[in-house]
């Protein structure tokens, strides 16, 4: 996973992920508002960075890290 790009406002972290095998980008809220992780397509990636909540109704992707490493598996996120 890559980090394209990320910020930190009013306790709310924003990153944008780019996974490199499957060639998709996902987005990453953390903070008060509630955690969450959704796929957004590349011509929506600027957009999805910028006002993020306006994504927060799509479909819950799951988590990137489960799919790779299972269940309770070491977070990839976290190590980034």
């Amino acid at each position: 996973m890559i980090d394209l790009m990320n910020r930190s406002t009013n306790g709310i972290d924003v990153t944008l992920w780019f996974d490199k095998e499957t060639d998709r980008i996902y987005l990453e809220v953390t903070g008060a508002e509630g955690d969450f992780i959704v796929r957004v397509p590349s011509d929506e990636a600027i957009r999805a960075f910028e006002h993020p909540f306006l994504y927060r109704e799509e479909e819950l992707v799951p988590s990137v890290w489960e799919r790779e490493y299972g269940e309770g598996g070491d977070d990839p996120l976290a190590l980034a």
